[in-house]
C-alpha cells in the first residue's frame, strides 16, 4: 500500500482490491454510477470529489464514485479519515434518503430500525413510508437521521390491520387520480391513519366508506392539524351522535402528537 502521508492528504491508487464496501452505506444505484463514469471519462477523477475511508480502507463515502472509477479504469482519489462514519460524512447532502438512513442504523445493530424493516416487508410497505406509519410518535427527517425514531407497540395483527385501511386508501386515491399525490402518500397522511388506528376512537370502516362520497372536497395542507380535520370532516359526514373533533382526539391522545425533540443530524 501507499506510503504513510499526513491526514486528510489526497492519496491515489489504481488497486480497487484494497478498497471495501460497506454493508451499512445506501443500496448502490448502477445508473448513478454509469452517470459517474461517463462525467469522469470526460474530467476524470475530480481531487474536490476523493472518496472518504478509514484506515482499513472501508469506503465511508464516495462508494458511487470508487465504482465509476473502477468501471473506467482510472484512478481512484481518496482521503483516510478516521472520524467519519455514514452519518457524519453525509451531513446536510441531498439525495440521501430516508431508507438510507433506517439501512445504516438497522445494520448497527438498533432494534427499532430492524423492528421497522421487518414490518416493512412483511406488510409490503415501502420503508420510506413505512417510518410514518409505523412510528410511535410523529417523525420527522432529523429523527430519522439521528437513529432515534420508535416504532409502534402494536401486535402483528394490529399492525396488518391498520395498514390494510391505509394501503386502501391510498389506492382509492391514486385510482381516482386525486390532486396533490399526498393526499395519499404524504408523511403527515401516514401518521393520521396510524393515529386514527391506535386511537380506538372510532370505526376505519367509516371513513373509508364515505371517502368514496366525499373525496372531491378533500384539501391538502401541509400541516397535519389541518389534514386531522379533512379527514374527520369526512368520518363526520351524516353523523348526528359520536362525531370526533380534532380538539378530543388530542385531548384523549396527546402522546401522538407529539414530536421528538433531537440535535441536529448528519448525512450521508
Amino acid at each position: 500500500m501507499e506510503d504513510h502521508k499526513s491526514k486528510h492528504e489526497i492519496r491515489e491508487s489504481s488497486d480497487y482490491s484494497i478498497f471495501k464496501l460497506k454493508e451499512d452505506n445506501r443500496n448502490i444505484l448502477l445508473n448513478h454510477v454509469e452517470n459517474l463514469a461517463n462525467q469522469m471519462k470526460k474530467i476524470g477523477f475530480c481531487p474536490s470529489k476523493s472518496i472518504q475511508i478509514d484506515s482499513n480502507y472501508n469506503i465511508i463515502d464516495g462508494q458511487h464514485r470508487f465504482l465509476a472509477a473502477k468501471s473506467i479504469g482510472i484512478p481512484v482519489l481518496y482521503i483516510i479519515d478516521d472520524s467519519l462514519d455514514f452519518i457524519l460524512a453525509n451531513k446536510n447532502r441531498r439525495g440521501i434518503l430516508a431508507h438510507d438512513y433506517i439501512k445504516y442504523h438497522a445494520v448497527n445493530g438498533n432494534q427499532d430500525y430492524i423492528k421497522l424493516l421487518e414490518i416493512c416487508k412483511k406488510n409490503n410497505v415501502d420503508v420510506s413510508r413505512g417510518c410514518y406509519l409505523y412510528s410511535e410518535k410523529m417523525a420527522n427527517t432529523t429523527i430519522i437521521q439521528s437513529g432515534n425514531l420508535k416504532v409502534i407497540n402494536l401486535t402483528d395483527d394490529e399492525i396488518s390491520e391498520m395498514t390494510k385501511y391505509y394501503l386502501a386508501h391510498d389506492k382509492f386515491i391514486t385510482d381516482k387520480k386525486v390532486k396533490p399525490r399526498q393526499l395519499g402518500n404524504g408523511r403527515s397522511v401516514l401518521y393520521i391513519f396510524n393515529v386514527f388506528y391506535r386511537s380506538k376512537m372510532f370505526r376505519m370502516e367509516d371513513f373509508e366508506n364515505n371517502i368514496h362520497y366525499l373525496w372531491k372536497g378533500l384539501k391538502w395542507d401541509n400541516s397535519i392539524k389541518h389534514l386531522i380535520e379533512e379527514f374527520l370532516k369526512i368520518y363526520n359526514y351524516k353523523k348526528s351522535s359520536s362525531r370526533i373533533t380534532y380538539y378530543s382526539l388530542v385531548r384523549k391522545n396527546p402522546s401522538f402528537f407529539k414530536v421528538e425533540k433531537t440535535r441536529a443530524s448528519n448525512r450521508d
